[in-house]
């Protein structure tokens, strides 16, 4: 059986076109691009030469609270932190917390300081997000407060030899 429908010219010419327009719409408010990989934050070290620089001796010290006092609480002692980025293992420490990540970075990319953000925030590079570590040195009176650039320099070193823990 067939149906002979009568449809109005301007109807012709409509409907196609609120067809082509809902398919575009449909289309284009959809999410088509896949998302982001992650930040590639494996070793890029040259460790077949031994490490001038402990990661239990030198690097952690640097955090206590005779140092720097990294990890007192609601600092980067564990979960507590705003940023979401621990110092109290040598596995947190290469975790990105929330500032890292949202300048699509590494914590610490072992052989590359330069992508790394724990050297980016001791050093107060211009591009970190928020202030330079340790939080209120750069206001503080005592020019001691901010890492020396002496530790800068072994926290450089640590991460260019491969971040190692040893």
């Amino acid at each position: 059986m067939i149906l002979n429908l009568h449809v109005p010219p301007t109807a012709r010419v409509l409907i196609p076109a609120l067809a082509t327009v809902c398919m575009f719409a449909l289309f284009a408010c959809s999410d088509s691009s896949s998302p982001k990989p992650p930040v590639d934050c494996s070793s890029v070290a040259d460790t077949t030469q031994p490490g001038t620089v402990s990661y239990a001796n030198q690097i952690v010290p640097l955090f206590l609270p005779n140092k720097y006092n990294c990890l007192e609480a609601g600092c980067h002692g564990g979960g507590l932190a705003s940023s979401h980025y621990s110092l109290a293992s040598y596995e947190e420490v290469l975790k990105a917390g929330d500032e890292a990540k949202q300048l699509d970075m590494c914590a610490v990319k072992p052989g590359d300081p330069e992508a790394s953000y724990l050297l980016w925030k001791v050093e107060g590079r211009s591009g970190i997000l928020k202030e330079r570590m340790p939080l209120g040195c750069v206001s503080s009176p005592d020019p001691n407060d901010c890492v020396s650039a002496s530790d800068v320099d072994l926290v450089r070193t640590w991460i260019l030899e491969g971040a190692r823990n040893n």
